[in-house]
């Protein structure tokens, strides 16, 4: 297994660090923990745009998953035309309505909604075109603490489509 810090710095990027993101790299598999401000032109020094096969959001703050919003650009509307295949983002409740929120274009009269907005779809794998998919979004309520998000990741082989 290899972990490589992407980024580390607090609540906004360094001259010298993007916010929260850790590579993790296990027979082949690439996770992302985290998607902070920042994160995503510096992860293109370690993997490739299109390279990885997981995102995992430890919680909703900007400095954990802003970059999220650049992210969906560059997975929906890829330089040549076609669309990657979907990948899996596991976040803690209301991931969503964050992502949508952050994403979504402001429109001129704030009592209606922006006809060039587009939603962030984080439903499941299956159904429609989305960018990428949230998979997960639950919180623990099991003998542990509230609202920590509880996953056990086993890295498994993609199954060649």
């Amino acid at each position: 297994m290899k972990l490589t810090v992407v980024g580390c710095s607090g609540s906004f990027p360094s001259a010298g660090s993007a916010c929260s993101s850790y590579l993790v790299e296990a027979d082949g598999f690439r996770l992302l923990l985290d998607m902070g401000n920042g994160a995503l032109g510096e992860l293109q020094r370690h993997v490739g745009l299109y390279d990885l096969d997981a995102i995992f959001l430890s919680h909703l703050h900007a400095d954990h998953c802003i970059d999220m919003c650049a992210y969906f650009v560059v997975r929906y509307y890829p330089p040549d035309g076609g669309r990657p295949a979907r990948i899996p983002v596991y976040g803690p409740d209301g991931t969503e309505q964050r992502l949508t929120t952050a994403h979504e274009a402001p429109s001129h009269d704030s009592s209606k909604p922006s006809p060039s907005r587009r939603k962030v779809r984080a439903s499941s794998c299956r159904g429609t075109d989305p960018a990428y998919a949230l998979v997960r979004s639950s919180t623990s309520s099991s003998g542990s603490r509230p609202g920590v998000v509880r996953l056990n990741f086993v890295i498994a082989k993609r199954k060649s489509t």
